[in-house]
C-alpha cells in the first residue's frame, strides 16, 4: 500500500499532485487567480507531504513484511499457549451430590 500511494510517477500521492497543477493551470488560463493561488498552495502542501512520507522510517517496510493481522492471530492460535495445563481437568461434581470422603450428614447416618 505504502508503495502505491508514494511511487514516484505512478502513485496515488504523483496523480494528486498533477490533478492539482493541472486544476491550477486551469483556473489561471480563465483569470482565476485567486483559485490557481489557493491550488497552488494545495501542491506545495502534498509535496512536503510526500517528502515527509519518503522519510518514513524503514520499520515501514519491516512491517509491511510481516503476515497480515488475522494471519498471525491464525498462527497464535494453532500454538499452545505458555500458561495451557497439559493435565486432564478434574471431573466436575454437582454441588448438591455426594462428595468422597465427606462424612454423611447425621440425619442419614445407619444406628
Amino acid at each position: 500500500m505504502y508503495e502505491h500511494t508514494v511511487d514516484e510517477g505512478h502513485g496515488a500521492f504523483a496523480q494528486m499532485h498533477q490533478f492539482l497543477e493541472s486544476a491550477a493551470n486551469w483556473c489561471r488560463d480563465r483569470g482565476t487567480l485567486d483559485s490557481a493561488g489557493q491550488l497552488d498552495s494545495w501542491t506545495t502542501r502534498l509535496e512536503e507531504l510526500i517528502e515527509d512520507a519518503r522519510l518514513l522510517p524503514e520499520s515501514l517496510t519491516i512491517e509491511s513484511a510481516r503476515p497480515p493481522r488475522n494471519e498471525r492471530r491464525k498462527q497464535a492460535a494453532l500454538q499452545p499457549s505458555p500458561s495451557a495445563s497439559t493435565t486432564k481437568p478434574a471431573p466436575v461434581l454437582p454441588a448438591d451430590g455426594p462428595r468422597a470422603g465427606a462424612a454423611a450428614p447425621a440425619a442419614v447416618r445407619h444406628r
